[in-house]
């Protein structure tokens, strides 16, 4: 997927959902039931079980409206750096910061791609839903390894294809969230013959049970009326990628992707 179309697509997501919720709630990203376990959401998830550093700088790649830098500024001294490529984010990010200046210092919000990312400059990097719209996803985890100091870490949250062969539904995902790749765990296990050196093995921690999976008649027929609504409006972004998420779900109900988060230390 281009820069262009990821911009685009998330500049009108994030319009859509601005008319919804204010940009200081939580994010599209998936709810996951922790149970027992002392968290409400990924990123709470990331500060009890990972922890984080409370010098140096922390970057959440693909940060939304800047929900996650927010939650994070609450629990580190760290500087916090938000990278998206939509311009509607940033500035929804900008402007609910500057509701709570006094109290947020430690944020700042770019537009930019995280392939971008200064060499030897993060001591953790935070990917939650993004690392699958890079148009080379191993190249894209290698250029993130590398903007982490040594000992840095890279949290990658992600829905991680499981089969060998495409089918017919993971196509239709891939097109309507333009992927290029399906995200899995070899891109993972390739690593190991990475030019920048990690410990082996990384941490990988299965979320998929703490999900909500709709069934897959219900997510079936979503995907039925978005189809018939986009005869009328073949171009709307932000409808295909909801169609795209409701055979996602879909996708989850047959067991053919998990929800994973993976820990990778740079050495």
């Amino acid at each position: 997927m281009s820069k262009q179309n990821v911009s685009g697509l998330y500049d009108q997501l994030s319009s859509m959902e601005h008319l919804i919720k204010s940009a200081s709630t939580y994010p599209i990203h998936k709810r996951l039931n922790f149970a027992s376990e002392p968290s409400n959401d990924i990123y709470e998830w990331i500060v009890n079980v990972i922890g984080l550093p409370n010098q140096g700088l922390i970057i959440d790649a693909g940060c939304g409206t800047g929900w996650g830098c927010q939650f994070i500024s609450k629990h580190s001294k760290a500087a916090i750096l938000g990278v998206s490529l939509s311009e509607q984010e940033i500035e929804l990010a900008d402007k609910a910061l500057k509701t709570n200046e006094n109290t947020l210092k430690n944020i700042h919000f770019k537009q930019q791609s995280f392939d971008e990312l200064a060499t030897d400059s993060a001591d953790l990097i935070i990917a939650v839903e993004s690392i699958k719209h890079s148009q080379d996803i191993r190249l894209s985890i290698e250029n993130m390894l590398a903007a982490l100091r040594p000992n840095g870490k890279l949290i990658i949250v992600d829905d991680f294809y499981c089969e060998q062969t495409f089918s017919q539904d993971a196509t239709q995902y891939m097109q309507d969230w333009h992927l290029y790749e399906m995200l899995s765990v070899q891109h993972i296990q390739a690593l190991k013959n990475s030019l920048i050196p990690i410990k082996i093995p990384p941490q990988i921690f299965d979320h998929t049970f703490k999900m909500h999976i709709p069934m897959r008649a219900w997510s079936s027929m979503k995907t039925f009326v978005c189809n018939a609504i986009l005869r009328f409006r073949k171009n709307d972004l932000a409808l295909r990628a909801f169609k795209g998420g409701f055979i996602l779900d879909k996708l989850y109900a047959e067991q053919k992707m998990k929800y994973l988060a993976v820990v990778l230390v740079r050495q």
